[in-house]
């Protein structure tokens, strides 16, 4: 079944820092602390994501990233790290004067409703680490 999780989270940081540590895709280890590494060919992404049994890599495909709405579309074709498939993420930033106000969401696929409330629980920690990453990278880029 089709599932989706959708974030708010405000930083306290410039949209144009916060955007250039998103748009290239490249580096998201650096603020997203469940990546090992990354590594960006062309509109395909490869990231290490660490797990108890030596790490399994998730494939990506960069659907859009767009500097005048600064947003950053991707697909994960590939990884074994979720039990979820079919997933697409969608983040969006938008100015708040000084600061920086990003919509992080996903869809995917999973078989159940007690195995979406699991991962959404995650999702949503992931991705607010993650914003609280960047929100401490982009003010250093200020």
């Amino acid at each position: 079944m089709k599932k989706g999780i959708q974030t708010k989270h405000n930083i306290h940081a410039p949209i144009n820092a916060v955007w250039d540590l998103i748009k290239t895709g490249a580096k998201w280890e650096d603020w997203l602390s469940i990546l090992a590494d990354s590594n960006v060919d062309g509109n395909t992404r490869t990231c290490g994501v660490p797990t108890p049994d030596g790490g399994k890599d998730v494939f990506e495909e960069i659907f859009l990233a767009t500097d005048l709405e600064k947003t950053f579309v991707y697909q994960i074709q590939k990884q074994q790290s979720f039990p979820a498939s079919d997933i697409i993420g969608y983040i969006q930033l938008e100015e708040q004067g000084d600061n920086t106000k990003m919509f992080w969401s996903v869809e995917m696929d999973v078989e159940s409703d007690e195995i979406f409330n699991e991962l959404k629980e995650k999702i949503e920690h992931i991705y607010a680490e993650g914003a609280s990453n960047l929100e401490k990278l982009a003010t250093v880029a200020v």
